[in-house]
Parts: structure tokens; sequence; C-alpha cells
């Protein structure tokens, strides 16, 4: 009986989760297009700060700073009390501030690092995907930078304890295990592109211990094998690199950005798309001269002026999807009606 009360309070949840009506918007004053964005809580304010990188070398908090003349700012991580921003340029420069004291910043530079795509901060431990390589930092504090190479551009990065994982240009996913000195990698999933066209792994996340989001997700406990533990439909990815992907918190949803710029949401631990985020095909009886305004109160009728490549799920109590687009940050209340 528990179980089935389970299911049916889940289910619930799922088809509230896209009867959202309730919507923040917020222009930001930047320069450029917003290309990476983060939340933290404000242990002085006691509210959330907002980090946002342009496309113009820059990374706001309170104040504008510039971290990479004629780049731009390529992530925005943040693990309990450090954030840290990473940009594309020849010279790798890495921004690093402390949350927990007002001021404080630094800068990191590595030399012989160049274009640093993606990073992924737990604790004091930061991994940065780079070009052909990615780059292990075991400590931000204390310890020196360990060279992982890949033969491949690195477009997305994870950590689990003490496995690193990595996707890169040329499809390949591996892992380094940082316990053994000068790790090697090992390929992941060999198989997976025998027999089709290579693609990019510019997504790659670890979910429920054991599972990999890279659409589709992998079980990890298998490695060696190449058939996709759960496939998540109708996601529109043709030509679009940096397409926004996020989970929440609780790992029960997975939300991703479409070609179309549209987002779409799945279950994650069944692949299941969520009631009403296909969109909808205009009636028989509408006018095609007649274009309706496109509904921008709920995340899965909206039409965005362009594809979406950075949004973040959080909760307070209640689940909000934030979605950056353009010069505009969005914030729903999922499951909340205006």
């Amino acid at each position: 009986m528990p179980v089935i009360a389970l299911t049916l309070k889940f289910s619930e949840l799922l088809a509230s989760t896209c009867q959202t009506s309730y919507l923040k918007l917020s222009r930001v004053p930047i320069f450029g297009k917003i290309k990476a964005f983060s939340l933290a809580d404000d242990c002085f304010k006691w509210e959330t700060r907002q980090f946002l990188g342009d496309n113009r070398e820059r990374q706001f908090w309170s104040t504008e700073l510039n971290i990479a003349p004629d780049s731009e700012v390529s992530s925005i991580c943040i693990s309990g009390s450090r954030c840290i921003a990473t940009s594309f340029g020849s010279s790798a420069r890495i921004f690093l501030q402390d949350l927990n004291v007002v001021g404080r910043t630094s800068l990191l530079t590595l030399n012989g690092v160049h274009d640093i795509w993606c990073a992924d901060l737990r604790d004091q431990s930061l991994v940065l995907g780079s070009k052909g390589q990615a780059i292990y930092i075991a400590n931000i504090d204390a310890t020196p930078p360990i060279s992982l190479p890949t033969q491949s551009d690195v477009f997305s990065v994870a950590q689990q304890q003490d496995l690193v994982y990595t996707g890169c240009r040329n499809g390949s996913i591996a892992r380094f295990d940082m316990r053994v000195g000068r790790s090697r990698a090992q390929i992941l999933f060999p198989e997976q592109f025998a027999n089709r066209a290579k693609s990019s792994v510019f997504h790659l996340k670890i979910v429920q211990h054991s599972q990999m989001v890279v659409s589709p997700a992998f079980d990890l406990r298998f490695s060696r094998q190449s058939t996709p533990l759960i496939t998540y439909p109708h996601h529109v990815n043709s030509l679009t690199g940096r397409l926004g992907i996020a989970v929440d918190p609780s790992e029960r949803f997975l939300f991703a950005a479409g070609d179309d710029s549209r987002l779409r949401a799945w279950c994650i631990q069944t692949g299941e798309l969520l009631p009403g985020t296909l969109p909808s095909h205009p009636t028989l009886t509408q006018s095609p001269a007649v274009e309706a305004e496109p509904d921008m109160s709920n995340p899965f009728h909206a039409v965005f002026s362009d594809p979406v490549e950075t949004m973040q799920v959080t909760d307070d109590g209640g689940l909000s999807l934030w979605v950056a687009c353009g010069e505009q940050l969005y914030q729903y209340r999922l499951g909340m009606r205006a």
C-alpha cells in the first residue's frame, strides 16, 4: 500500500509540474547574451545571489568583473562557499570567489591550458574540460593541477568521489580513477557509436549514484555495454552544441532545451515525457496568417527568442526552473499558477 500511495503522489507531481503559469522575468544589465548561470544562497542577506556570465567576457555578481579579455564566460560552478567561473581563450583564466567573505576574490591562471569549455566543482575538488585534455585539481587552495589527456577536446566533465568522467568532441566518454597515480583513461561504452556517426558529448551528469545522463542514460555498473538504460524521446538537437540541460536537486526530473527554442521535461527513472510538454499544433480553424502570441508564463508552452543555452533547477520548498535566454532571466515556480 505505501508503494501505491507513493506512485499516485508522484503521478500527481508529474502532472502538476507542467501546470505552471507563475513567471518572474528579469532583464539583466549585461552587455551580451547570457552564456553561463548559477545560483547561490547569500549567507549575508538571507537571499539568493545570481551569478551570470556573458559572451563579452564578463561575470556578474553585485559588481561587474572582467575575467578574460576578448572571450566569453564558458561555465560557472558553485559548491559550498566557493564559486568559480571559467572562460575560453588561449590563456586559461579561472575566477575564484569565497562566498563567505565579502570581496574575497582571486584569479587562477593555468599555463598550457587553452579554451576551457566546462567545469565541475565538488567541495575543494575541481575538474576542467579544455582543449585536448581535462584538468584535475584535488584542492583548489593547495594542490597543483594534473593533466588528464583525452586526445580530443573535452566538452563535459563530472566527478563522483575519486572518479572523473569526461565527454569529448569525438564522441568518447572516459573515466579516470584519481586514486591511481598517472591515471589513464578508461573508455566507457566503446560500441555506442560503432554503427553511427559520432556526436560530441556536450552534457554529462551522474544521477542516482550509478546512472549517467548523456542523452540517453547509461548504467555505470555495466560500462562495457553500449545499450542505453533509458532513452528520453522527442528531444530536438540537430545542430546546436550548447543547449541547456538541468536536473532537479532530488534527481526526479530532467529538463532539456531544444533547437526549436522550446523546453521539455522527463521523469528520470522512466524516461516518460511529462504530460503537456510537447508543443501543440494549431487547429484547422486557426488562420495561418494570424500568429498567436507565445504563452511565456508556462516554460513548456513558451517559444523563446533563441535556443536556451543554460538553466538550473532549485528547491526552496518548491521547485523553481531558472532559464537564461539572451539578456533575460526567467524564473518559473513549477506547479504554481499566477
